[in-house]
């Protein structure tokens, strides 16, 4: 039996890194450098509700960011590093809406791997980044997983963990 558990929740991790990695690619020209607007990013929201989708979504950005244009080896260390440190966040926090906050925090070493790397205008990129992460997590992505909470089948498909999250959020 926990052979049967690990093996579908190796699936599922496949599954959410799949799933970043195909939404990152379909909407390419907007997915890397600055702006940047990963519709993507949502996903790591699905960290709140149950930890594996972490790894997922990290390993997601990993791969995802192999096909950054400009600069896919330091992308692939400090963007998901940017996402992990997130992922550990949004895992410590009881409130959904400040979790959601909490890749919009990180995305500062983005800002700091722009500025760095490409040489980009610090203020202008920290502004375009964490407002773009502001709306793809703490507008779009908060507001997306609130409505799905609702419904009983997508909490049972990604195996909610935050029971507390259907009495106090929804």
């Amino acid at each position: 039996m926990k052979n049967n558990q690990r093996v579908k929740d190796i699936a599922q991790i496949g599954i959410v890194a799949a799933l970043y990695v195909a939404l990152t690619l379909a909407l390419y020209p907007l997915s890397y450098g600055s702006p940047q607007f990963r519709l993507s990013e949502c996903l790591v929201l699905l960290t709140y509700f149950n930890k594996k989708h972490g790894i997922g979504v990290t390993l997601g950005v990993l791969i995802a960011n192999f096909f950054n244009p400009e600069f896919a080896l330091i992308d692939c260390i400090f963007g998901t590093l940017s996402t992990a440190i997130a992922v550990v966040f949004i895992c410590l926090l009881k409130n959904f809406f400040i979790a959601s906050l909490m890749p919009v925090l990180t995305s500062i070493i983005v800002v700091l791997e722009l500025y760095f790397v490409l040489e980009l205008p610090f203020w202008i990129t920290l502004i375009e980044v964490m407002g773009s992460m502001f709306i793809i997590e703490s507008i779009i992505g908060y507001t997306l997983f609130r409505i799905l909470a609702k419904n009983q089948n997508f909490l049972k498909a990604i195996k909610n963990e935050r029971e507390e999250f259907i009495k106090n959020e929804v």
